[in-house]
């Protein structure tokens, strides 16, 4: 939330955080899944 916060975008924060680049491979659809969990849990918050 804290990179979100400062502007970063979707694939920005995933290739910090998770350490993978923008793409079709399963890790960066799993990061992505648990990305978006994350992001939809924060704003309900």
């Amino acid at each position: 939330m804290q990179l979100k916060a400062r502007g970063y975008g979707k694939a920005k924060i995933i290739s910090e955080v998770w350490g993978v680049s923008k793409g079709g491979s399963a890790k960066y659809k799993a990061a992505e899944s648990e990305y978006e969990r994350l992001v939809n849990e924060g704003e309900n918050e």
